[in-house]
């Protein structure tokens, strides 16, 4: 498995800056589709301007209330600093 950052499979925005978050996640070829997917590492969720996060509700919560689709075209991105 090849991990990559991506940006957040369920469209999460930041509450600080409303910037899209990024994830940690496993590249897999999954032989039904026969194309590659994406497996998220939620714990690994980050706002790329490094905004200190709420919990998972509370991302969810704020996606509502600003109207972002819950689901949307995702693209790979640089790696994150450490």
């Amino acid at each position: 498995m090849e991990a990559v950052w991506i940006e957040s499979l369920h469209n999460l925005h930041c509450p600080h800056c409303d910037s899209r978050l990024l994830q940690r996640a496993g590249r897999h070829f999954h032989s039904a589709l026969g194309a590659q997917v994406y497996v998220g590492d939620v714990d690994s969720l980050a706002c790329p301007d490094g905004h200190r996060l709420p919990g998972r509700d509370q991302l969810y919560d704020y996606r509502a209330q600003q109207g972002h689709a819950a689901v949307a075209p995702v693209s790979e991105v640089g790696p994150l600093p450490d």
